[in-house]
């Protein structure tokens, strides 16, 4: 428990709005995303590890030190940002107000691959969740 916890402080580190990357919420973590599509290239090999496992919890550490490489790069989707500027690298706004109307809409459609606020939740990696945010987002206009 100790070491999770300690791995996950360091993630918030390393993706917020104090380092490099500027992400502005966790929810792809906390909510499965960035899980879902870590087993999805490789459904047969990681089908079994869970979304706050140690082994994923360390890829999503090296994919961290990846993003940063790519931002120092000035990369296309991971460019330099300008001060006090939140990362968005989706095609869809992720500003507070549409942040909130569409997870709303995706736990209404069950579109979460992580429902975090349950106990009882059930894990499911085999849809395109990313895809479905991205319907979502587009049904309630937030396409940039």
């Amino acid at each position: 428990m100790e070491n999770v916890t300690s791995v996950t402080v360091g993630l918030m580190r390393a993706y917020g709005q104090q380092s490099p990357i500027r992400f502005r919420y966790v929810h792809d973590f906390m909510y499965g995303f960035d899980w879902v599509r870590w087993v999805r290239r490789d459904q047969g090999a990681r089908n079994g590890f869970e979304p706050f496992g140690l082994e994923f919890l360390r890829q999503t550490v090296s994919r961290g030190r990846d993003i940063v490489t790519l931002i120092e790069a000035d990369d296309e989707r991971y460019s330099g940002l300008a001060e006090g500027a939140s990362r968005n690298p989706f095609p869809f706004s992720r500003e507070p107000d549409d942040e909130l109307a569409l997870y709303r809409l995706l736990v209404e459609r069950g579109d979460v691959p992580v429902q975090a606020w349950r106990l009882d939740a059930q894990l499911d990696a085999s849809r395109d969740y990313d895809a479905l945010r991205e319907d979502a987002a587009t049904s309630l206009g937030l396409s940039r």
